[in-house]
Order: C-alpha cells, then sequence, then structure tokens
C-alpha cells in the first residue's frame, strides 16, 4: 500500500475559520477567532483522519504570475476584514508549532503549489489528499489524487466533479475558460455561462475544440465566440492550476511528528488558547501550596481572627446540589494568602468526620466575619455561594468581586468557568469535581467524600479564587473595564440573586388542562398522518418516516444525508406548499415539542419547598452582554402562537399581585443616536417616528407614509446591521 500525503490549503483554511468562529480575542484586545478555528480544523484533521504525512500550503502575496497575464484578475476581491489582518503573522506559526512542513513561493498561488507536489508524487507512485473546499481545484482530480473537503467532511471525487461541473476533472479549466470565474474574476466569453459552456464542450470536446467550429455556432453566441477566442485561452490558462513550480522537497519531510512542546507552550500561551494546550498535553504548572482542615473551635476561632485581619479573602461553599435554592451547606473554605488556604467541614457523613464542627456552631462562629461590611470578599460565581448561605441564615456583607463576572469584563468570549480560568491565568489545572465525587453509578455527594480528600478539593478552589482576583484586578486596568465591572456588573449580581431566590409561580391545574387538551389535539393530527400515509408508523422515526413520504408516496426528494433522506423542518416547510402531509407533520412536531418541553416538563421543575420555579439568570455566558436564563429557561418561552401564549398564561402573580411585563424602546438605536449625534436618527426620536420606516423611506426613496411591511423589514435589518457591525 502506497503511502499518502494531506496538503492542507491554508490560505482556504484561513478564510473558512474567520467566517466560522465568532469574534474572539485574547486579553491584549488580539483577535483570534481566525487562528483558532485554524487550528482547531488542522487538529481535527490530524485527529480524525490519522494522516502520516501532512503539509500546508499558503499565499504569500494577492499578486502572482497571473497578474502580469490580466491585471484584473482577483480584482473584485474585498480586503481582509480589519480584524483578520493582525492574525495573519500568527497561522504560519502555528502551523510551525505543530511541527508541519509550511509550503508556499513568491509569485505563485498556493494551488500551484499543491498541484505541483500532488503532481510529481503522482509520478512516483505516491497518493496525495488535497484537503479544500475550492472548486477550482477539482481540477486535480485524478487517480492518486483526491479531494477532501474538511468543512463538509466528505471526499470529493470524479462524480462529484462530474456532478458540480458536468465535466471530468481535466476539462475543468475549459468550463471556466468559457463561463469565466465571478470569484477570481476571470470574466470567461461575454454571455456565456457554465450551462452554455457546458453544452458547447459536450458537442466540440475542449475549448480548443470549441474555437476551431466557431464558426458552426449561430446567432449571437457564435459571434461573441469567433470575437472572443484569445481571451477564452487567456481565461482557461488563468483558471488552469500549474504544476511546474521550482519547489525542492523530500516526501519523507512531510512525515507527521508530534508538536514542539516549547513553541506550542509559548503561542498557545500568547493567544490564550488554554483548552488546545491542554489537547496538547501542555500547560501544566505546579502550584507551591499548604490547605489545612479545620474541625476544632479554636482552629476555627484562629481562621476567623485572621480572616478579619486580611486586605480581603476569597470564600466558596461545598454543597449537596447544583441548585443553590436546594442545596444543603456541606463545608465552606477561605483564603487570604496565595497558596495557603482551610476547609471547614460542617456536614460530611463519612466515619472520619465525626470530629466536626457542627453547621449550626460553626456558622455562629463565622457569622460575625460573614456579615461584615469588611474586609472584601471574593468569589467565583458568588452569587451562588450567597444563595445557598442565605438559605442557613448568613447574609453576606462585604461581597466585592466575583472572578467570573470579572473575566468575563476583560473577554466576553470564551469560558468563565474556574478550571478554564485557571489554565487561562495561572497554566495550572485544578482537581475536577468529578475526580473528587466520582462519575456514573459511582457519584457520590460531596458530603460523602473522605474530609482529607474534600480539603485538598475545596481548599484549591479558594486558593485559585484568591489568585485569580489578584491577576483580574491588574487584567481589568488593562483592558480598561474597571468601571463597567464595578459600577454595572457586580451591582448586578445581588439583583440577579433577589430573582433567583424570588422565582416565580406556576398555575398547575392550568397546565393540567393543557396536557390533556394537547394530547387529544396529537392524537387527531397523528391519526390524520396515518390516513395520508395509508399505514400507521412511527413519526418521530426519520428514517420511517422518509420512506414513507420519499419511497411509498413518491414525494420528490428535497434534501439526502449520509443516513438517507431529510426531513428536517426547512424540508417540510418546502413540501407543505404542495403536500398535506407535510403540514401535518409541522404541527405535530411543534405541538409535540411545546407539550414536552414545556406543558409536561415545567410543572417537575418546582422548587419541593417553595413551590415555586427558580431559574438562573448568567450575566457571563452571551458575548453581547446579555443576560440567558438556565434551569429552566424562562427566556425562550413561545409567544408567536397561540399555543405558545396559553402556555405563557401558566406564569402566575401570588394572589393581591400583578406580573408587569416592561421592554425598552428601541434601546440600542436610541443609544447609536446618543452617541453617533445623528440628525436623521435624533429627528426621528424626538418627534417620535418609527425608525425603521424611517430608515425605509430612505432606502426606498419614499415618504414614511409609504413604505409597506417589506420595506419596513428591511430598514430594520439595515439598521441593526449598521449597529453589529455586519459585514458584506
Amino acid at each position: 500500500m502506497s503511502e499518502t500525503l494531506y496538503i492542507v490549503d491554508g490560505s482556504g483554511y484561513i478564510f473558512r475559520a474567520y467566517y466560522a468562529i465568532r469574534p474572539l480575542s485574547n486579553s491584549k484586545g488580539l483577535p483570534t477567532n481566525a487562528i483558532y478555528g485554524f487550528t482547531t480544523m488542522l487538529l481535527k484533521l490530524i485527529r480524525e483522519r490519522k494522516p502520516d504525512h501532512i503539509a500546508v500550503a499558503f499565499d504569500v502575496a494577492r499578486k502572482t504570475f497571473r497578474n502580469d497575464m490580466y491585471e484584473d484578475y482577483k480584482a473584485n476581491r474585498m480586503e481582509p476584514p480589519e480584524d483578520l489582518v493582525p492574525q495573519f503573522p500568527y497561522f504560519r506559526e502555528v502551523v510551525k508549532a505543530l511541527n508541519i512542513p509550511c509550503l508556499e513561493m513568491e509569485n505563485y498561488e498556493a494551488d500551484d503549489v499543491i498541484a505541483t507536489i500532488a503532481r510529481g508524487l503522482k509520478k512516483k507512485k505516491l497518493n496525495t489528499v488535497v484537503v479544500t473546499g475550492d472548486k477550482d481545484l477539482m481540477q486535480l482530480v485524478d487517480k492518486g489524487i483526491s479531494l477532501f473537503d474538511s468543512m463538509k467532511w466528505r471526499e470529493i471525487s470524479f462524480d462529484e466533479v462530474e456532478e458540480r461541473f458536468g465535466v471530468d476533472p481535466e476539462r475543468v479549466p475549459d468550463i471556466l475558460g468559457l463561463a469565466g470565474d465571478t470569484s477570481d474574476n476571470i470574466p470567461g466569453v461575454p454571455g456565456v455561462g457554465e450551462k452554455t459552456a457546458l453544452k458547447l464542450l459536450k458537442e466540440y470536446g475542449t475549448l480548443e475544440g470549441v474555437i476551431e467550429h466557431a464558426d458552426e455556432v449561430k446567432g449571437k453566441l457564435g459571434e461573441k465566440l469567433r470575437a472572443n477566442v484569445e481571451q477564452a485561452r487567456l481565461c482557461k490558462e488563468l483558471a488552469t492550476v500549474r504544476d511546474d513550480v521550482p519547489l525542492e522537497y523530500d516526501f519523507d519531510d512531510f512525515k507527521l511528528g508530534a508538536p514542539d512542546p516549547e513553541l506550542v507552550q509559548k503561542l498557545f500561551e500568547e493567544l490564550e488558547f488554554h483548552s488546545l494546550l491542554k489537547e496538547l498535553g501542555g500547560g501544566h504548572k505546579k502550584l507551591e501550596k499548604t490547605y489545612h482542615l479545620v474541625t476544632e473551635l479554636k482552629a476555627l476561632k484562629a481562621l476567623v481572627t485572621q480572616l478579619k485581619k486580611s486586605d480581603g479573602y476569597a470564600l466558596d461553599t461545598e454543597t449537596t446540589s447544583l441548585y443553590p435554592t436546594q442545596a444543603e451547606l456541606v463545608g465552606l473554605s477561605f483564603c487570604c494568602k496565595a497558596g495557603e488556604a482551610y476547609y471547614v467541614p460542617v456536614a460530611h457523613t463519612t466515619l472520619d468526620a465525626q470530629g466536626q464542627i457542627k453547621r449550626e456552631d460553626a456558622l455562629e462562629i463565622l457569622r460575625p466575619l460573614l456579615e461584615a461590611d469588611s474586609p472584601p470578599q471574593y468569589g467565583q460565581n458568588i452569587k451562588y455561594d450567597q444563595i445557598v448561605l442565605e438559605r442557613h441564615g448568613i447574609h453576606l456583607g462585604a461581597v466585592s468581586f466575583d472572578t467570573m463576572v470579572a473575566a468575563y469584563c476583560v473577554n466576553p468570549a470564551g469560558s468563565h468557568g474556574m478550571d478554564a480560568l485557571s489554565m487561562e491565568y495561572l497554566q495550572y489545572k485544578p482537581i475536577s469535581f468529578k475526580e473528587v465525587v466520582g462519575t456514573g453509578k459511582k457519584q457520590v455527594l460531596f458530603s460523602e467524600v473522605p474530609l482529607d480528600k474534600a480539603c485538598d478539593y475545596a481548599a484549591e478552589d479558594a486558593d485559585i479564587t484568591f489568585r485569580l482576583q489578584q491577576l483580574l484586578v491588574e487584567s481589568l486596568k488593562t483592558a480598561e473595564q474597571e468601571e463597567l465591572f464595578s459600577t454595572l456588573e457586580m451591582p448586578l449580581v445581588p439583583v440577579l440573586m433577589r430573582m433567583e431566590q424570588a422565582g416565580i409561580k406556576l398555575d398547575i391545574k392550568l397546565l393540567g388542562a393543557l396536557s390533556v387538551e394537547y394530547d387529544g389535539k396529537l392524537k387527531e393530527i397523528i391519526q390524520k398522518i396515518y390516513d395520508e400515509a395509508e399505514e400507521e408508523f412511527n413519526i418521530n422515526s426519520t428514517k420511517q418516516l422518509g420512506k414513507i413520504l420519499f419511497d411509498k408516496l413518491a414525494i420528490p426528494v428535497v434534501r439526502k444525508t449520509k443516513t438517507g433522506y431529510s426531513t428536517d423542518t426547512e424540508v417540510l416547510q418546502t413540501l407543505a406548499e404542495e403536500y398535506e402531509i407535510a403540514n401535518h407533520l409541522l404541527t405535530y412536531r411543534a405541538l409535540s415539542k411545546l407539550k414536552s418541553t414545556y406543558v409536561d416538563a415545567l410543572p417537575k421543575l418546582l422548587n419541593p419547598e417553595t413551590k415555586r420555579i427558580h431559574s438562573s439568570f448568567n450575566q457571563t455566558i452571551a458575548a453581547t452582554g446579555r443576560l440567558s436564563s438556565s434551569d429552566p429557561n424562562l427566556q425562550n418561552i413561545p409567544i408567536r402562537s397561540e399555543e405558545g401564549r396559553r402556555i405563557r398564561e401558566a406564569f402566575v402573580a401570588e394572589k393581591g399581585h400583578v406580573l408587569l411585563g416592561a421592554d425598552y424602546s428601541q434601546i440600542e438605536l436610541r443609544i447609536l443616536a446618543h452617541i453617533a449625534g445623528d440628525p436623521g436618527l435624533l429627528e426621528a426620536f424626538a418627534e417620535d417616528k418609527d425608525i425603521h420606516a424611517a430608515t425605509a423611506a430612505g432606502l426606498f426613496g419614499v415618504t414614511p407614509d409609504q413604505v409597506t411591511g417589506e420595506q419596513r423589514s428591511v430598514g430594520k435589518t439595515v439598521n441593526f446591521g449598521v449597529i453589529y457591525g455586519q459585514s458584506a
């Protein structure tokens, strides 16, 4: 079996990565989304395709020998996005750190470099897989040369080339010579598209064959062919990849080796790719630390004295539940000096916990410290600890710093959990919760963990939180986010805490009645689907549904998947215009989802103590700054359908109270008007105009009263597109 080389179209990878990954940057403000996407794509390729030889080809510059032949070649390409430009130097650094050869040559494109090596190795009976999504490289497909699209994760063979162009790979440049290529600004023959080019090639074989028989082609098409003979030849040459690039290479140099640990460590730390660093086995530093188990009253009182004298301390709670409104306190940990932390167990049930201080006694000793207005208290997601302690009668009095919130202010993208922050700021991998409590059937409650093991884990959490606080204070200054953190985000923490504690009441009887009603409706819809199908089947089985729709009923196939027919919502919506069964299926899915996700699920989420639903409100999830809601998500209760609105009726106020709904009126656009001082926007708001209609009127050159609903929708899209930096 001959050996295989994977050549990655690096330039293609860069742009695919840029548009695939949301905006991301490190703490110094360097954009990193394209670098991160590029790196993860490369690592996934190596991990899953397991190449034994690999190389990455790059373009060196925009201008190549093709620009000498045709000045306007690729002249239609826009300048790279502003936030991509500073990322360019790092792609080659990533490849170098992963110990993969970079291939490039002045005056040539990456495509030419790829073609030269692929065809050169073919002569030596060695196989090449070109990793690309570029249709132009389909001309390379041959015995010994294949293409692999890593975004769609599919092989591109002769069949795919013929399906795309209608010709074999060898004649792809002929198609492009006649029809041109808008992406590369290759004009082709005016008036000739791919369909016409294919028709001509089927009749005359090649571009030269078409030129030789141009006199036989009648009408305007014949005139255009005869008038553009040299242009057609030029366009074919521009579209043809060159395989004679003067490269010096040795196949053995492409053998995949291990990443360079020093380069990976240095580069990924700079980029703050800590999860990738961990994946590659780097980023594991040791912390100097001494942790103390506090099980005697005297030691606890001494700890309280020490913490009172400190400039600030980190605290953390260990409990029996992830849900703070139901969690029982098991222990508390404290740290006021990096590397030295304390764990106070108060409700462990293990044999070695017989001597621990009782929870009530420990809390009374800690109360004067915890409820005082100084020294400052630090925590990681301290809202959780506040709710837990309030359940046990303690109100934290000096909360001043949440490391999770601070990290979010410094960089809203990425993960803000303690493990991720520890890797990012300390290059240290903490003990994981799973290591302590186990997983699956062997998992235990934290209260069942032996004290020494619990101490190592809990005290470390306080220690890491304290260290992170010291570093994040400086990071907030560097990022100029101190004011945002101290005047907006931290004051929001107690507000969200009160919201979570309050929860919301449900009308259980209404939901019960809805469940029965929806059951009846679903049975009716199911019967209609069976009637249309003329048999009973599992409606929730994509395979069975596909066979009914496309095999038995012979409905035209809209889209196929790797495993059969696609029956997703988009497909059913397309079919619903003509086929009643598709309408019934859409209704069934919508109603079934409402019933399972809300009507039947919400009552099961009631807190057994309060008989209310207590959602978590997260301020560090959405990069835009919006709050998110989870366990359960109360921000996605449907409203557009009648059924959805009826579910909302189940959220009720206590007797004698009301629920008030309030919303800002176009707040983003008002802020834009204030910051930009735009006369049109300011006038529109001052006169209480419909701002989207006003924008649409300007766009379409009509008066505001003439704006249609469709035009207003375009105006709204433009307004928000401007605010959020929508690009072409």
